[in-house]
């Protein structure tokens, strides 16, 4: 069985430019936006409590960065002041805005023995990254 890896695009670039993770997401999770309620007064004198506009949806993903040119990737589209497609390992369109990325450095030494010395794994990262959700293209299941 092969891994879909989530891939960011932006197209407005020409050609598109793409950012591929080298590994997918350890967490997602989407919080429904709801709607505002909007009290009002009626015409004769009773108050009315009705259904506003919806918010947008956010979504969250985390996980670990173990390459600079991951970092380098993710912190060019965290730039980015507009929508980007996101293609999940489902093979989904989704459209988002990304509202913040935290990468928090954790460099590690891991068991393998590379020579003489640990193997150290100097651009390890594990982030957050924050988004606000436009749209679902198709298939929406969150």
């Amino acid at each position: 069985m092969t891994v879909v890896k989530w891939v960011f695009t932006d197209e407005t670039e020409s050609p598109a430019l793409t950012s591929t993770f080298t590994l997918n997401p350890s967490e997602v999770s989407v919080t429904k936006g709801g709607s505002v309620t909007n009290p009002i007064m009626s015409t004769g004198g009773r108050r009315i409590v009705q259904k506003g506009r919806m918010n947008a949806d956010t979504m969250q993903i985390s996980g670990t960065f173990f390459e600079e040119a991951d970092y380098d990737s993710f912190v060019t589209l965290a730039d980015k002041m507009f929508q980007l497609k996101l293609t999940d390992d489902l093979n989904r369109d989704l459209w988002v805005l990304i509202e913040s990325f935290k990468p928090t450095r954790a460099p590690t030494r891991y068991g393998g023995l590379v020579g003489a010395t640990l193997a150290l794994l100097p651009w390890r990262m594990t982030y957050s990254i924050n988004m606000t959700k436009l749209d679902w293209s198709e298939n929406e299941i969150f």
